[in-house]
């Protein structure tokens, strides 16, 4: 048995590279062509996977006759784009509705969550947890559970009860405090 040429060498590992480029790119390429919105990416899929058929996937990499830079960027923004507007739609499905908005309380709701940002400024928290004195919430935006979030440089706890409709708060250093600022952000799936 002779060995194999360079010559011979470099052609079966040329075969090889070739059926493997082949092979991803009807793997991974062509099926998210396939899957593309855009009306422009039917022509685009079938003008790519024509020259796949035509010409070797090696002598295609790099080359932009057969498939333009600029429509392949365009491919990739239209899908991103649409990925974006995905994302966006499902954290916010429905507009948000403000039940209350003022300089100390910014409740605001949709069909799927509730919103609060508390910015009180120039108050207490004494070291048990008591109302702050404002009805803030409707019955029908109550949390399943108790809410909570730190303020004032996590010494002050502030809490939505679950069966109440007011904000408390509670100072968690063995002292009470006066003339703080407390800002937090609330969030919670609606019932």
């Amino acid at each position: 048995m002779t060995d194999k040429t360079i010559s011979e060498k470099c052609e079966t590992l040329y075969n090889k590279l070739n059926s493997f480029v082949t092979s991803v790119i009807n793997r991974d390429v062509t099926p998210q062509i396939n899957n593309l919105e855009s009306g422009k990416a039917d022509i685009a899929h079938t003008h790519f996977t024509s020259a796949v058929r035509e010409r070797s996937p090696l002598s295609n990499i790099g080359t932009s006759a057969n498939f333009p830079q600029s429509e392949v960027n365009r491919l990739i923004d239209n899908k991103i784009g649409s990925l974006s507007t995905s994302i966006t739609n499902l954290a916010d499905t429905t507009s948000w509705t403000y039940y209350l908005s003022d300089s100390t309380y910014k409740v605001k709701y949709n069909a799927y969550r509730v919103n609060v940002d508390v910015s009180i400024t120039g108050t207490s928290a004494s070291t048990t947890l008591s109302a702050y004195g404002a009805t803030i919430l409707s019955n029908e935006l109550l949390p399943r559970y108790p809410i909570s979030a730190f303020s004032h440089d996590g010494n002050v706890l502030v809490q939505i009860k679950d069966n109440d409709t007011k904000l408390y708060r509670k100072s968690m250093t063995s002292n009470s405090q006066s003339n703080i600022n407390i800002y937090a952000h609330l969030e919670w799936d609606r019932r």
